[in-house]
């Protein structure tokens, strides 16, 4: 065993946890340690320590200390109070500042997700421009991913075309125009409006023929299923804002015709010249 152990430093290999590793593996691990252990002081920095004075009279110096924090290693603590539930919208507000100054971006995923999910327009707002502030390219493709997505209900697909209007990456036109109209199997019960399409666009109402508007006879009050087709207003917003001056409306034919055309890749004249 000795014999192993000196050939193995020899050859270069530092012991650490009782195995034989390569200096910069040994040195990857010692880095994760200690930065793990700096998430752990933060945690208990924060959640044991600060958060105890809020509605206390160190409430003060609670927001104080918070609003100061600039090490990255805070981040995963910040991001676990902004969506616990029950956090004030107060303080949700004043993490999003802080995780906003952070090095590394390291809220992106979560200020998608609330800008998607919170109930609080401010807190959505606040999230959003921290994302079109930084132009995250990786936000653009979450929510191509949404208005993708063939489970995405209206309220998603708009809140997310929201997102890429503010965003103005025209690589998402595609992906936009293809939800201008989006079709959806719904519950309907005669007399109300359908449920799970959350609020829907001004074109969707009183049209008789439109499954949504009461069409029905008022025997029976039992739901039943039903495709809805409802035209996107955020969508074609989004597609208008980022291509001003262009608006076919929700005419999705005629907006992938202008596309195709505006867009088709120069044709190259390959013959020699004469």
């Amino acid at each position: 065993m000795a014999e192993d152990g000196r050939l193995h430093k020899a050859q270069g290999y530092l012991k650490h946890e009782g195995q034989w590793r390569t200096r910069q593996d040994v040195e990857i691990a010692l880095a994760r340690e200690e930065a793990e252990a700096e998430v752990i002081k933060w945690r208990k920095q924060i959640k044991n320590i600060w958060l105890g004075w809020i509605g206390k009279k160190r409430e003060a110096e609670a927001l104080t200390n918070l609003r100061q924090i600039r090490d990255p290693h805070a981040a995963p603590t910040l991001i676990e109070v902004l969506e616990q539930k029950g956090t004030s919208r107060e303080l949700k507000m004043l993490v999003i500042d802080v995780l906003s100054e952070l090095k590394g971006n390291p809220a992106e995923g979560t200020f998608v997700k609330l800008f998607m999910t919170d109930s609080d327009q401010g807190v959505r707002d606040a999230c959003l421009d921290h994302l079109v502030r930084t132009k995250s390219k990786w936000a653009v493709h979450q929510f191509m991913a949404v208005i993708k997505d063939k489970k995405s209900m209206p309220t998603a697909i708009n809140q997310a075309a929201v997102g890429l209007g503010r965003l103005k990456d025209p690589i998402a036109t595609p992906a936009l125009i293809d939800v201008l109209e989006t079709t959806h199997e719904v519950l309907v019960t005669p007399g109300q409006s359908p449920q799970g399409l959350g609020p829907l666009s001004s074109s969707f109402g009183s049209d008789p023929s439109n499954p949504a508007s009461g069409g029905f006879s008022a025997g029976s009050a039992k739901p039943v299923k039903k495709k809805v087709t409802v035209t996107n207003d955020q969508v074609l917003a989004a597609l208008t804002t980022l291509h001003p001056g262009v608006n076919f409306r929700f005419n999705e034919d005629a907006w992938r015709d202008w596309y195709m055309e505006t867009h088709e890749p120069a044709k190259v004249n390959l013959r020699r010249a004469q």
